[in-house]
Parts: C-alpha cells; sequence; structure tokens
C-alpha cells in the first residue's frame, strides 16, 4: 500500500514533526510512504518539496494580504486564522498518482486551497485528514476559544476587528460545507477532546471520525543518565531542573505567565524547594526570560535535532507545560517517553497525556496556585521514581511507532477496501534485563549480544549498582543501543532486579545480567516465530550451554527441563536459568526482599 502525506512543512511545528514521525512508523511497518511539504528542511529522500517559485511565496502572501484588508489593515491576529484561498493543484504529480490514500495534515498558509482539496476528492482517491487544531471544522480559526459558532454556523468571527455576519468565517464555512459534502473523508484527530470538539461541528455531521495520538519514536527518545545529560549540556549537577519550551517563548497562549507567577509562589511558600530549582528555558528568544523567574533560568535556542532533545529532556526532573489552549502536545510525549513527569492544565487533550497523580499533575485550568502545587506534589511528596517508570511506560504502550501505526493502517484497510496485513500485527516486544555491579570486564559481550539481534522490538535495560570500574564507560559508549540505563546503589541483587521489573514495558522480560549472551543474532527472532497462537504463552524458555572463558563449548548444564515444564517440575529444583526464561511481564511480581533465595545447579 501507498500512502502520500501531505504537510505545509517537513519539520518545523508540531504538526509537521508529528506527520514525519507518522511517516517513519509506517515506513517501519511495511506502508510505502512518502510525504509531501512545501518547505523541505531534510535531504531525506521519501520527503518531497513542490518546485520553489515566486507563485508558492505569492500565495502565502496573498492569503496574508486578504486576511489583513478584511481586518482593517491590522495584524491582529494575522496568523490566528487561514482562509485557503490559495494554494497547489497536487493531483498531476506522480506521488500523488501512485498513492493508494491520500493523507492530508496541516496544509495551510498556501499549501492546499480548498479547491486543490475539492480537485483531490474528485480523483476518487480515499481521504484522510489527520486535524492538529480545530481549523478543518471551524470557519477559519485554528483555536476557537470560548467560540461556539462553528457548532452551527460560523459569523461574526472575535478574531477579526469588525466582525459581521457576512465576514470572512462565515464564507468560508459556506465553502468548507461545499468541499465536505462531495466525498467522504476520514477525519482523525490527535486526541480525544479534538474529537469531541469535532464531533460537534456543523460541518463533520455524516463524516467518520476517529481518534489516533501522534507516534514517537520509543527507540530514539527515552530514559538516559541524568548526569551525562547534564555534563553534555553545561547544567547544574544540584539542581532540581523544570523544563518549559516553545518555538517562540512570549506565545501567550503558551502560559509561560503562568509558569512564572507559579514559580513566585513556590519562592515564598516552599523556601527550602526553591533554593534546589532551577528552570530551563527552551525556544525562541528564552533569553527575555531571565529575569522574570525567581530561581536561575538556563535558556537554550530551540531545537530542532532530536537527538539533542533527547539530551534536554534527560537532564531536567520535570517538564511542565502550562498550555491555555492545545491538542496532543509532541513535548509531553517526549518528555514521558524519557521518563520526565510532566506537570500541566487540564486542557485540550493534556489530561488524556498526563495521568493525574500517577504519572504526572494535572492543575486547575489557568491556575498558577495549582499549578506550583503540582511542581511541588511531584518533586517532593510524590514517588518520583514510580512517577517517572509510569511515564514512560505510558509513552511506549499508548505513542510508540508500531502502535500508532496499526491503527492507521486499520483505517488505510477499510476505506482502500485492501487488507494490508503487517507483522506489526503480531509483533512480541522483549524486555530484556541486565543487573550488573563492577562487571567492566565482561558486560561489552552482553551488550553486543543483545544490540545484535535480528529481531529488533527489543527493550533493553541496564541496573548498575553504582560501579566504580569502567562499566558505565562502556554503558555510555553503546547508550544509543540501551532503552533504560540506572546507575545507583541498590539493597542487593533482588532489589536491582525489582527496578527493571517496573521498568520493563515489553511483553517478555528476561534477566540477562554482565557475562550473559543470547546464544545467536537470530535467537529473539527463532522465538518469535515460535509463537504460533493467538495467545501469548506465559513462558519461554530454551535449554542453558556452559562455555569457557573463550565462549566455547564445554556442556550442557546440569540441570535441564523436561519435554513439557509446569510449577511441578520446579520441586526437582531450577531447571531453566534465568538466561533462557522469558516470562510474560504481566504474570511478573516483584521479589520480596524479606527472603533469601538460593537455587541448585
Amino acid at each position: 500500500m501507498r500512502v502520500l502525506i501531505i504537510n505545509t512543512a517537513e519539520r518545523i511545528g508540531g504538526a509537521a514533526i508529528a506527520a514525519n514521525r507518522l511517516m517513519e512508523a509506517l515506513k517501519n511497518n511495511g506502508i510505502k510512504a512518502k510525504m509531501l511539504v512545501r518547505n523541505k528542511q531534510t535531504d531525506q529522500v521519501t520527503v518531497v518539496a513542490l518546485k520553489k517559485s515566486w507563485r508558492r511565496i505569492w500565495q502565502f502572501t496573498w492569503e496574508r494580504i486578504v486576511i489583513w484588508a478584511a481586518n482593517g489593515f491590522k495584524r491582529h491576529n494575522l496568523f490566528a486564522m487561514d482562509i485557503a484561498n490559495t494554494g497547489t493543484d497536487i493531483t498531476s504529480l506522480p506521488e500523488f498518482r501512485q498513492a493508494d490514500v491520500i493523507h492530508l495534515h496541516w496544509i495551510n498558509q498556501g499549501m492546499l486551497s480548498l479547491k486543490d482539496i475539492q480537485r483531490i476528492l474528485a480523483s476518487g482517491k480515499p481521504v484522510v485528514w489527520t486535524m492538529h487544531d480545530m481549523w478543518p471544522f471551524t470557519g477559519i480559526c485554528h483555536y476557537s476559544g470560548e467560540c461556539e459558532k462553528y457548532t452551527a454556523q460560523c459569523h461574526d468571527c472575535p478574531l477579526l476587528l469588525k466582525p459581521h455576519h457576512h465576514d470572512l468565517s462565515e464564507k468560508t464555512f459556506h465553502k468548507k460545507q461545499k468541499l465536505y459534502a462531495t466525498a467522504p473523508i476520514t477525519f482523525i484527530a490527535c486526541s480525544r477532546w479534538l474529537e469531541s470538539m469535532a464531533r460537534r461541528s456543523s460541518l463533520l455531521q455524516g463524516h467518520t471520525i476517529t481518534n489516533i495520538p501522534n507516534a514517537i519514536n520509543t527507540n530514539l527518545f527515552k530514559p538516559r543518565t541524568k548526569k551525562f545529560a547534564r555534563e553534555k549540556l553545561n547544567l547544574p549537577a544540584d539542581k532540581k531542573l523544570l523544563l518549559f519550551g516553545s518555538m517562540k517563548i512570549t506565545d501567550k497562549r503558551k502560559g509561560i505567565d503562568y509558569l512564572i507567577e507559579a514559580c513566585k509562589l513556590l519562592a515564598q511558600q516552599e523556601p527550602e524547594l526553591s533554593q534546589q530549582l532551577g528552570v530551563v528555558v527552551l525556544g525562541s528568544q528564552a533569553e527575555q526570560c531571565k529575569s522574570l523567574f525567581p530561581f536561575p533560568i538556563y535558556p537554550m535556542n530551540y531545537v530542532s535535532n532530536e537527538k539533542e532533545l533527547v539530551d534536554i529532556y534527560n537532564a531536567v526532573n520535570l517538564y511542565v507545560t502550562p498550555s491555555l489552549q492545545d491538542n496532543l502536545p509532541n513535548t509531553i510525549v517526549e518528555a514521558m517517553a524519557c521518563g520526565i513527569p510532566c506537570v500541566g492544565f487540564n486542557v485540550g487533550g493534556i489530561p488524556q497525556m498526563i495521568d493525574h497523580l500517577h504519572n504526572g499533575y494535572v492543575a486547575q485550568y489557568k491556575s498558577a496556585d495549582d499549578l506550583a502545587n503540582g511542581i511541588c506534589w511531584t518533586l517532593t511528596e510524590g514517588d518520583y521514581e514510580t512517577l517517572s517508570s509510569e511515564a514512560y511506560r505510558k509513552a511506549v504502550t499508548t505513542y510508540s511507532e508500531a502502535t500508532v501505526a496499526s491503527q492507521y493502517i486499520q483505517i488505510y484497510n477499510h476505506i482502500t477496501g485492501k487488507n494490508c496485513i503487517t507483522f506489526i500485527i503480531y509483533i512480541r516486544r522483549f524486555s530484556i534485563i541486565t543487573v550488573t555491579y563492577n562487571a567492566g570486564a565482561v558486560l561489552e559481550d552482553t551488550i553486543q549480544s543483545v544490540i545484535t539481534q535480528t529481531y529488533k522490538n527489543v527493550e533493553y535495560i541496564i541496573v548498575d549498582g553504582g560501579s566504580k570500574d569502567r562499566t558505565l564507560q562502556i554503558i555510555e559508549q553503546y547508550k544509543e543501543h540501551i532503552h533504560t540505563v540506572i546507575s545507583e546503589l541498590d539493597k542487593g541483587l533482588y532489589d536491582a532486579m525489582n527496578k527493571g521489573i517496573k521498568l520493563a514495558t515489553g511483553d517478555y522480560l528476561c534477566f540477562l545480567n554482565a557475562g550473559d549472551e543470547l546464544h545467536e543474532d537470530d535467537t529473539l527472532q527463532l522465538m518469535v516465530h515460535s509463537i504460533t497462537e493467538s495467545t501469548l504463552p506465559d513462558v519461554l524458555y530454551g535449554d542453558t550451554a556452559i562455555v569457557d572463558e573463550e565462549g566455547h563449548f564445554l556442556h550442557m548444564r546440569r540441570l535441564a527441563p523436561p519435554e513439557n515444564l509446569n510449577w511441578k517440575s520446579f520441586k526437582e529444583g531450577m531447571l531453566v536459568c534465568h538466561q533462557a526464561f522469558f516470562a510474560r511481564r504481566d504474570l511478573v511480581e516483584p521479589y520480596n526482599l524479606h527472603y533469601r533465595f538460593s537455587s541448585r545447579l
């Protein structure tokens, strides 16, 4: 199946990032996906740009001129609305002709006009439209605020300086009515909140509306060692750091004024905590905020490089998003995937992402006081380790590429009448946990046996007991391939194992400790192929071979599992080594640290 994703920009803006990530998710799961953009920022071969010309510049400019003139030649709300009066006919492009599905995203500011969308519908190709804001189902606004005219008929738009019954919002609303009546469109909201808004619009009556979240690459966005991240970014090691980010810091919709006020309240009410706090401000014009906070400020310019973003998230303790209007912010997903709890207002899709008191804190809307409470609770009263692990778990289980891609593929199958079955439906995720302490001499072989597996849906976790040898240096060398690293003192082996269990999100987990290795590069692949039933087996297991220091086979382990292994079999001893024992994660319980365990070899 071929899918053409259409978005104005390739990398700039939340919608562009989400559309790009979806393209990669689809490609990784068997779909031939391309992306058509007006503004291309990379050399990605599957991203195709419209030909540059003065006409493209004029298309963007003309739309702004019409809005500017209609608004009394004032810049007031100039970019808060779009009328889609200009754009490009893409139906003759080879990428369009080859596509089985046309997938629209954010197509404003001169990318597609309403007439261009009409031509797409007239082609007969199935159309999916992922809504990143409210514009597809309002007259001209991207966010309606308190206005609900879109539920019946837009007119007298509050975004205009001189609204009237037949203003731009009313005219554009009627054009959309005619457009949507010509052919079915499957509308996808990125959040349940946006879906509920869309269902209220009179424009979308009779159309299919559902919600699918934005995808994220959890192999890239994942927890890393905070110490190394801070050293890399020259951030203090002794501070509890809050992160606030926005493309434009001064954008009132992002709510930085509420964060400033919340920090002032913390300085007054929590003097002990406030002495430990610092704020990382990420985005353009970040320097302007240095004098506004009562805590040390660490400004950073807007970052588009995702690897740099991963370092920033992992360097902080908390992500704060006091946004006043938002759909499903990519930033929250990114932070959660890095194991960072989040605090945000009860607005838009934010309460869908942050589970109150479970992986973060949802504050009362526009309450700086409750925002301060949320920051304080997360850093002092809540179990931070649990909040962090639950944030990570939700990101992996809800927003991973495989999860999101499978939902979109079901939509594509339905609207095309095809049955594009991909491996993601049957995929099994393994959590491999390595517990180690001062094992620098043997750890590297263990790591390599995991990261070289031909089966890639593997979550690799290393729990280190605060090693003093070169263990951490070895881990650092391979950090790009390791999802989560913990290095801290523990209460012994089983305490460390419990930490690994708590972090694991896979279908199966296995303890492969330092010095142990998976037998071959295709070991996990063969295990997956052995699962033929629709219900996952409780346990996957195999035999254990004993080798010498050079890896040469010596003999099989003395105790071996019988042909039919059950719980009674273990009366004869620990018949399966942990290295060859993969248990379903949902059946695994933490070890009771009050007992000592032993096994017979």
